[in-house]
C-alpha cells in the first residue's frame, strides 16, 4: 500500500510541475568548460535512464568517445563501469518514457553494511521528466559503487550498474570544449 501511494504522488508531483519551472535541460555539451572557478573534470560520463525496451541504466559516453555496453540489464551485475580516480562530471539524461533519476551508493554485499556514501540526482523527491538532463561531478576515490535509479522498483526491473573507481584505469583523454 504504502508502495502505492509513493508512486500515485509521483506521478502527481511530476503532473503538476509546470515545464517552465524545472531547472533540467533538453540538451547539455558534456564536454563544455567549466563554470566560474570551478576545477575542471578528470573524467566526464554519460549515462541514459532507459525505460522503452527494458529498464536499464545506460553509459553512453565517456570523455567524448562513445562507450559499448549490450543494452540487457539482465547481466548488468557482470558488465560495471569504470571510471578512473578523480574529479567525474556525470550527465544524465532520461532518453526514456516515465520519470527516472540517479541514486549513487556505496556497494554493499551485505543488506545490513552501513552505508558510507548514498546520494541521488536531482534528488530523492525529485526526477527527470522524459527528455530531460541534468549533470553534477563529485570527487572520487578508489571504490566500488553502485548506480541505480531511486523510484520505487526500477532497480529490481533493471535500472542498476556497478560502479568502480580505480586509479589505473584507462580512458581516451579528456578534452573540453
Amino acid at each position: 500500500m504504502y508502495k502505492l501511494l509513493l508512486l500515485i504522488s509521483l506521478i502527481f508531483i511530476s503532473c503538476t510541475t509546470s515545464e517552465n519551472e524545472r531547472p533540467f535541460s533538453k540538451n547539455i555539451d558534456p564536454l563544455h568548460k567549466p563554470v566560474a572557478s570551478r576545477p575542471a573534470p578528470d573524467t566526464v560520463v554519460v549515462l541514459d535512464l532507459e525505460n522503452r525496451y527494458e529498464f536499464d541504466l545506460i553509459p553512453r559516453s565517456i570523455n567524448g568517445f562513445d562507450v559499448e555496453f549490450n543494452n540487457v540489464s539482465d547481466d548488468n551485475v557482470d558488465e560495471p563501469l569504470y571510471l578512473k580516480t578523480g574529479r567525474v562530471r556525470f550527465v544524465i539524461k532520461n532518453t526514456g518514457t516515465i520519470s527516472h533519476n540517479l541514486r549513487i551508493q556505496n556497494y554493499k554485499e551485505d543488506p545490513m553494511e552501513p552505508t558510507t556514501f548514498d546520494m541521488s540526482v536531482p534528488s530523492v523527491n525529485d526526477f527527470l521528466l522524459p527528455g530531460e538532463s541534468t549533470e553534477f561531478e563529485l570527487n572520487m576515490s578508489t571504490g566500488k559503487f553502485m548506480l541505480t535509479c531511486a523510484i520505487t522498483n526500477h532497480d529490481e526491473r533493471g535500472m542498476f550498474r556497478p560502479l568502480i573507481i580505480h586509479p589505473d584505469t584507462v580512458h581516451p583523454d579528456l578534452l573540453l570544449k
